[in-house]
């Protein structure tokens, strides 16, 4: 649980940085404003949409970039304790055919 927040505080400082350098906004509230529309979307012409609904009118390429980056680093939840401590190492992983 502990280190869930962990990730979480570290995922919203990195969605702060990537804001403020590219809009000049550093808003932790924004930063989880964001993380959370995200979690709601898919794809990233989705969450592109859902922004654009709510007035941020970013880059295509900013809002895939903060989508892959929430998707990548968002802690994972709802999975309890059941060894979940790969990280998110199993998509790169390739099946043999």
């Amino acid at each position: 649980m502990a280190l869930n927040k962990l990730a979480h505080l570290s995922l919203v400082n990195k969605v702060t940085s990537e804001l403020e350098n590219h809009i000049g906004i550093a808003d932790k509230t924004l930063s989880e404003f964001v993380i959370d529309l995200a979690e709601k979307h898919a794809d990233a012409r989705s969450f592109q949409k859902a922004l654009d609904e709510v007035g941020a009118e970013l880059s295509f390429d900013l809002v895939r970039n903060l989508l892959e980056m929430i998707q990548r680093m968002r802690p994972k939840t709802g999975g309890g304790a059941d060894g979940g401590g790969g990280g998110g190492g199993d998509r790169s992983r390739t099946k043999p055919t």
